[in-house]
């Protein structure tokens, strides 16, 4: 799904993270309904006249809204000419949508934390230590999924050696690094060794 297509949704998740940020960058109530009125139409330019039609805000109270969230860096305006050379600003939300997508990463990187330390505990009948989460942490930096995570835990119960060292080294075996973090090639006290 593409990150416009959850401004056309109902997905609360996604919902949720936008009023979050609305509560972070402390945008006035005129600001807020001019962010709404961009986001649920889509506008390219600026429209005083149908603006204060659909959110009842007056002119001032747009241009002030307005000049604020270019201040607050949420919109960007770039200005282009056309051919018969008149002037136009283009609004743009790219700045929004990408602060959206990072909590959204941020918020299902720590869900899949999560996850991945219950199927730890699952298999082990442990908690991961910290020096084990910085190795999780990594495997998630290096742009390993829950899959391939899941599949190597598998893959190390499945042969009876199931401990990070293990696991770490299946997740990398095509990978230039034989290790995904630090901790396993600084320290080997930790971890089991089972090589």
């Amino acid at each position: 799904m593409k990150t416009t297509d959850y401004f056309k949704s109902t997905t609360f998740f996604y919902n949720n993270l936008i009023l979050k940020k609305i509560i972070e960058y402390n945008l006035s109530l005129e600001e807020f309904i001019l962010l709404v009125y961009l986001i649920n139409f889509h506008i390219t330019y600026l429209d005083i006249k149908k603006v204060s039609q659909m959110t009842y805000l007056t002119e001032k109270q747009i241009f002030t809204a307005y000049n604020g969230l270019i201040d607050k860096k949420i919109i960007t305006i770039s200005v282009g000419t056309s051919d018969e050379g008149k002037v136009s600003e283009s609004i743009s939300l790219d700045n929004f949508i990408s602060q959206i997508d990072k909590d959204a990463s941020s918020k299902n990187d720590l869900n899949t934390v999560e996850s991945i330390k219950k199927m730890y505990k699952n298999n082990s009948n442990k908690d991961l230590s910290a020096e084990e989460l910085e190795v999780v942490e990594a495997w998630l930096d290096n742009g390993f999924k829950l899959d391939d995570i899941e599949r190597a835990f598998e893959n190390a119960s499945y042969n009876g050696t199931f401990s990070i060292r293990y696991i770490d080294k299946y997740l990398n075996e095509d990978s230039i690094s034989s290790s995904s973090s630090k901790a396993i090639i600084e320290s080997s006290d930790w971890l089991d060794d089972t090589e």
